[in-house]
């Protein structure tokens, strides 16, 4: 008992004041006033930093830095709301974006895969992963994600398996990057990406 009211005395003591000041956070940013969310969120966010919940103040943060046009803090934000264990498919989507737009690109791929332990059956997901794992030089990766897709029956069949084939050419699969540069193209026939695969992975053929 002595050591769990160590863990959860200033959350358990400060609960009723962080509860009151939260609701106005929420409400002031409902109004669109982005100065005191920012005035007061991270003061609010400090007194209970496990809440992660939906409209949680690490979310607030995020977007009102956002809309002032300080993107590093709304990354900031986010970042620290995935460390303590954020898991909204779309804050963390955002947030791999945010990374990727800053050049952090093995952050970004970190933060996909983690949420990709917990939404594994998400298609987009997986495409981001292995497009990031192609620029980050991880063909062996991006074979899988991408394998990961088309074993999702996904719509666009032409797209996924012409990634498939990029991902198999990388990684030094030539017969196997052909073979799936062909099923892009029985998908779609004109679709001049898989097209020019196909003529790159034949070069020198008979």
């Amino acid at each position: 008992m002595a050591w769990l009211d160590t863990k959860t005395k200033s959350v358990v003591d400060g609960f009723d004041d962080w509860r009151k000041r939260f609701k106005q956070l929420t409400a002031d940013w409902g109004a669109g006033k982005m100065d005191e969310v920012i005035k007061e969120g991270n003061a609010i966010r400090d007194m209970y930093p496990e809440y992660v919940e939906t409209g949680s103040a690490y979310e607030l943060l995020a977007d009102a830095y956002e809309k002032r046009g300080d993107e590093a803090k709304a990354r900031a934000q986010l970042e620290a709301y995935s460390k303590i264990g954020g898991r909204d498919s779309g804050l963390l989507k955002k947030l791999s974006g945010m990374q990727q737009k800053a050049g952090q690109l093995p952050q970004a791929a970190a933060t996909l895969e983690r949420l990709n332990y917990i939404y594994p059956q998400d298609a987009e997901l997986h495409k981001r992963l292995g497009t990031l794992a192609l620029q980050l030089g991880n063909a062996a990766e991006g074979v899988q994600e991408f394998q990961a897709v088309i074993n999702m029956h996904p719509i666009d069949g032409a797209d996924s398996h012409y990634n498939l084939a990029r991902a198999f050419k990388a990684a030094g699969r030539k017969d196997q990057a052909r073979e799936e540069a062909v099923l892009s193209l029985e998908a779609a026939p004109n679709y001049k990406p898989a097209q020019k695969l196909l003529l790159e992975v034949t070069e020198g053929e008979k």
